[in-house]
């Protein structure tokens, strides 16, 4: 069968057949750009629609990842050049539309990709239920987040870019069969909180129609602080482009290349020992939030919500590798594991969970009911190292602010 060609409101695209091992056939659509390329001029600045193109693009193969928050060495194809999204389809035409699933993906706003899940497993699963998925790229880290706290430089541009996909979707999904009004925005981690945002901006809570949000939600201690214009501000001064005039920050550090921004992100450090050890992250900006959470989730429209964590989410802390740029501050190693203790889970009690200068006067009280529901309820007789790595993933940041 020859590959699918589909015209879209900016020019035609052609993808690919994938036989399934069922024997159905899965229409795949890669590289498809939903904004123009956030470089030079545009680097900085909310993403623009894409310009029609001629001829028929190629959706053949992926585009790079977006440029990482720092380097990663388990992602090495990016580049600036990626706001793109990726469209995998049942081929089999129905007389009804076809849902949509929306995945925005996780690590920290600081890196990974929507290029990371592949297209052939999200065919397999989902293209015999009779469901389309979209995975995007959005910008990470830095070029995604910096902001100097002003109405000219006021970050979330990787909030912006989620949304500038979410409109490509809802206005050329229907060609590839989709359905406009059945799209559920689905994330995990950093992607959770982000389909949690989607859900209460004024911006994008009207275009779709249901959120699943994984191990995420825009209310948990992570996700936004205005800590990142005192971050965005040290960055500035490294790569010697501070001001006080926000433009001028912004025109500066559109000269300098990806490699002095990641080598200045780097000499500053890509994450903090913090309950929040995200470096760069959304904020209350007064646009694509224009007022508070609280406000917010009153005038947004209700919608069926799917949320949740895994067993042992907190070993994610225990698995990846220490050059994880998004949560190294609080990882324990494997070399350290093989010598945890109750000293160390006390330890990391006191001076990262609840520390005095978050905690202030109460900063006892707490400790002692975190040690001793995290630390010493039900010890065993002779704890190996095990048991206490398990009790200090049980402790971890994602689940130990609710007890207080």
């Amino acid at each position: 069968m020859a590959d699918p060609i589909v015209e879209t409101n900016y020019g035609k695209i052609q993808g690919f057949s994938l036989t399934l091992e069922n024997g159905l056939e899965a229409d795949v659509f890669l590289r498809v750009p939903f904004a123009q390329a956030p470089i030079e001029n545009l680097r900085l600045e909310k993403p623009q629609p894409p310009k029609k193109w001629e001829g028929v693009h190629d959706s053949t193969y992926f585009s790079p990842s977006c440029t990482q928050h720092g380097r990663n060495p388990s992602i090495t194809d990016t580049d600036e050049d990626s706001l793109y999204l990726n469209i995998i389809a049942p081929q089999k035409k129905s007389s009804e539309s076809y849902p949509v699933l929306f995945w925005i993906h996780a690590s920290g706003w600081a890196t990974g990709s929507g290029v990371s899940h592949g297209y052939k497993g999200i065919a397999e699963r989902w293209a015999p239920q009779g469901i389309i998925v979209v995975t995007i790229n959005y910008r990470l880290g830095a070029l995604g987040w910096m902001s100097t706290g002003t109405k000219s430089f006021p970050g979330n541009l990787g909030l912006w870019d989620q949304l500038a996909a979410l409109k490509f979707v809802n206005e050329n999904i229907k060609y590839f069969g989709g359905d406009p009004n059945r799209i559920t925005v689905w994330g995990a981690s950093a992607g959770g909180a982000s389909a949690s945002a989607l859900g209460l901006s004024p911006h994008s809570r009207d275009l779709f129609q249901k959120i699943i949000q994984m191990s995420g939600s825009l209310y948990a201690e992570w996700t936004t602080t205005n800590r990142v214009v005192e971050t965005s501000e040290k960055l500035a001064e490294e790569l010697k482009c501070s001001n006080k005039d926000s433009e001028k920050v912004k025109e500066c550090i559109k000269t300098k290349t990806v490699d002095e921004i990641q080598d200045a992100v780097e000499k500053l450090g890509t994450t903090r020992r913090d309950v929040n050890t995200m470096i760069y992250n959304p904020r209350i900006d007064g646009d694509f939030f224009p007022d508070s959470f609280e406000e917010l989730i009153k005038k947004a429209p209700k919608k069926p919500t799917l949320t949740g964590i895994g067993q042992d989410e907190g070993s994610i802390f225990t698995t990846l590798p220490k050059d994880n740029a998004a949560i190294d501050g609080i990882m324990i190693s494997y070399e350290q594991q093989r010598n945890y203790k109750r000293e160390d889970v006390v330890k990391f009690i006191k001076e990262v969970v609840a520390s005095e200068k978050v905690f202030g006067n109460r900063v006892k009280e707490v400790q002692e009911k975190l040690i001793d529901f995290y630390v010493d309820r039900d010890v065993p007789e002779n704890p190996d190292y095990k048991f206490w790595v398990q009790r200090y993933c049980d402790n971890a940041p994602l689940q130990v602010l609710t007890l207080v």
